[in-house]
């Protein structure tokens, strides 16, 4: 079903060429599937630290990122949401590299549930906040927008 709905997205976006929002919705949805797919993965089959860095990537760094930048597309003019997807983004590809470049720490990887307390760079796991947060604010904070529009 997640896969219908991004392939939906992104088909209205292609025939209208505009509405930036749904672009983003799109691989937003995309990610939030993938990320439950690969805990979905994790939790029947075991854990990998492929599969673990794959699930913090999509789950942990883009669950939200990208749903809430097409939010911002939406509800803003486009010159902040150009402004704050210029300042954001390089933040999220930055923490997504570091992930996957990171040393592990084996011996925290859980059988049957991802964690990000097998990377072995601490601070990475202090760089999501950042980007959830400001999915946060874009999702729930001016989720008081979105109703209005209906």
């Amino acid at each position: 079903m997640i896969r219908i709905f991004a392939a939906n997205l992104f088909r209205r976006y292609s025939r209208r060429r505009e509405g930036l929002h749904l672009f983003w919705w799109g691989i937003g949805i995309s990610f939030y599937g993938l990320g439950t797919f690969f805990e979905g993965l994790i939790t029947l089959f075991g854990n990998t630290i492929f599969l673990n860095k794959a699930w913090y990537i999509a789950g942990a760094v883009l669950g939200g990122y990208p749903l809430a930048q097409g939010s911002v597309y939406l509800l803003h003019p486009r010159r902040f949401s150009h402004l704050t997807a210029a300042l954001t983004l390089p933040l999220v590809f930055l923490t997504s590299f570091f992930v996957v470049i990171s040393p592990v720490l084996p011996e925290m990887l859980e059988l049957h549930r991802p964690s990000g307390s097998i990377l072995a760079w601490r601070w990475i796991r202090l760089m999501t906040p950042f980007i959830n947060l400001y999915s946060a604010f874009f999702l729930v904070g001016e989720g008081h927008k979105l109703l209005a529009l209906l």
